[in-house]
């Protein structure tokens, strides 16, 4: 009776270890705005026209896409599970839809507190980031989330 007492303890052990690391490797994609700004929340699939360079309106609103660069992981997690394409079909994409429709590509940023701070200075204006650094950095909000999962 010991001994299974001592291997379900063992077992209860491994699996809240497991499932706290799976919770810490967690992460959340989300698309945040300035505080200042009313834009509704943008679906995904709003979210990857948007960010191709197409031009939308959602409940009167006119959102403007910033590229957020500054991160190889988040802009590859974007590229995997918003735009659905690798960085050389996303580029090509874009510069498409631009020729095709009219308009400008997203402006690219390669500096997070640059970003952060067009963010916060540009109500309007929207980008993907990690849950976290919304929490980290004031006058920026989350929209709502666009991936969540593991990154193992």
């Amino acid at each position: 009776m010991k001994f299974f007492r001592c291997l379900c303890l063992i077992g209860l052990f491994i699996f809240l270890n497991s499932q706290i690391i799976q919770a810490l490797t967690r992460q959340s994609l989300v698309l945040a705005t300035s505080t200042e700004s009313s834009l509704p929340a943008l679906t995904v699939q709003e979210a990857r026209k948007l960010f191709l360079g197409m031009q939308i309106q959602k409940a009167g609103a006119h959102p403007v896409p910033l590229l957020n660069i500054s991160d190889p992981l988040i802009f590859e997690v974007f590229l995997q599970n918003v735009a659905f394409m690798s960085a050389s079909v996303y580029e090509n994409q874009s510069l498409s839809v631009v020729f095709r429709l009219g308009g400008k590509r997203p402006e690219r940023f390669d500096d997070l507190k640059t970003l952060v701070a067009a963010l916060q200075q540009n109500p309007g204006t929207v980008t993907f980031l990690w849950e976290n650094q919304v929490r980290e950095n004031e006058g920026i909000k989350t929209v709502n989330v666009l991936w969540q999962g593991s990154l193992e």
